[in-house]
């Protein structure tokens, strides 16, 4: 597999994570209407937290995998 290179736009560098933040962002914008539709999200009391662990869930899944 070949690493990510820094991604330059207009001079500024943007490392390979913000591409990873906006793909956990993109799979988590998929997950939750899923989870939603399947009623997990029923018995959570704070939805807010919910969603911040399912982002970081998925971002983490993204970084060991890449």
């Amino acid at each position: 597999m070949t690493p990510w290179h820094d991604l330059v736009v207009g001079g500024l560098l943007i490392t390979p994570f913000v591409g990873y933040a906006l793909a956990a962002l993109l799979g988590t914008l998929v997950l939750w209407p899923l989870l939603r539709r399947v009623r997990v999200l029923r018995g959570l009391a704070r939805t807010p937290f919910a969603a911040s662990a399912l982002y970081l869930c998925v971002l983490a899944l993204l970084l060991v995998l890449a």
